[in-house]
């Protein structure tokens, strides 16, 4: 209806061109129109998230297979929207790494998690914590002294925290991350490669990378025991792994049948809908105070 609402049309569908990659074009139509309204308004909320108590940190329990008990947690975000209920990590990350807001929002999970650790710490509970980082987050010069200064003021091991970073957030500014990543490893804490066989190039960087854990993508996890070259592919990278005295966590268990097969692949650790999802840090009590534990799921042979 006007010339400014034509201009703002052809940059939307310009956007969209652009994201199906080079020499593209695209035509535009009202749900482009809809789903960028949309973003912009989940952008504004995001900000505002970040600065009020919308945001909530969950645990989803890491399982020792050789005690059958938990031995550590990841941090894992829930956005609790006042309007949409709660939104996803899948559906608010990929927005707040793009915005920048992924910097205050990993301070607060490191901070708030390692007050959290310290807590359970202080009832006996001395649990490790996998706090993920973003490609931006790696770019970050203060980051090292930011979590040294975090665990100090809260009286933990720097061998407790174990960084989970993926393949793709590596790739990108590759140098300037190992920099960050051997500061890190320097500093005392622990850095895995998270979704661990489905990026790029997974080899090069147990080579070059400061690596101390790989955690197998669910995808490997899903298909055992019906698929056997799935399950001869996870062998495998079980096996490699413990060569380079690197351990495994395997993501996305839910099965009997999986957890003895990666027990007797001598997997080191497993996370999974079989033992729980993610859940509030009261709930993580109750698991602690139970004693909960998958010893007698495990097969004895």
């Amino acid at each position: 209806h006007s010339p400014d609402d034509m201009l703002r049309d052809a940059d939307t569908a310009m956007y969209k061109a652009k994201l199906s990659g080079r020499a593209r074009y695209a035509l535009f139509d009202e749900n482009m129109h809809t789903s960028a309204v949309t973003r912009i308004h989940l952008e504004n909320d995001l900000r505002k998230a970040v600065d009020s108590d919308e945001i909530k940190i969950y645990y989803q329990p890491i399982v020792s297979l050789d005690s059958g008990k938990i031995s550590g947690v990841e941090a894992l975000l829930r956005w609790q929207h006042p309007q949409r209920g709660i939104i996803l990590p899948n559906d608010f990350i990929p927005l707040a790494e793009e915005t920048g807001a992924i910097i205050p929002i990993t301070e607060r999970i490191i901070k708030e998690t390692a007050n959290q650790m310290r807590i359970w710490a202080d009832k006996g509970h001395h649990l490790r914590f996998a706090v993920n980082l973003s490609a931006l987050n790696l770019s970050q010069h203060n980051l090292s002294e930011l979590i040294e200064q975090t665990l100090e003021d809260n009286n933990l091991d720097p061998g407790l925290i174990e960084l989970e970073i993926t393949e793709t957030a590596a790739m990108k500014e590759f140098d300037l991350a190992l920099v960050t990543l051997q500061r890190l490893k320097a500093s005392g804490s622990h850095i895995s490669i998270d979704d661990f066989g489905v990026g790029y190039a997974p080899l090069v960087y147990l080579k070059q990378c400061p690596v101390s854990k790989i955690k197998l993508d669910m995808t490997f996890i899903k298909d055992i025991p019906s698929d056997k070259s799935t399950m001869a592919i996870t062998e495998a990278i079980i096996a490699m792994a413990h060569i380079l005295n690197i351990q495994v966590v395997a993501e996305g268990v839910e099965t009997v049948d999986q957890l003895n097969f990666l027990k007797k692949q001598k997997c080191d650790e497993i996370q999974g809908f079989l033992f729980s999802s993610a859940v509030p840090s009261s709930k993580i009590d109750e698991y602690l105070h139970q004693q909960k534990n998958i010893s007698h799921l495990l097969s004895v042979a």
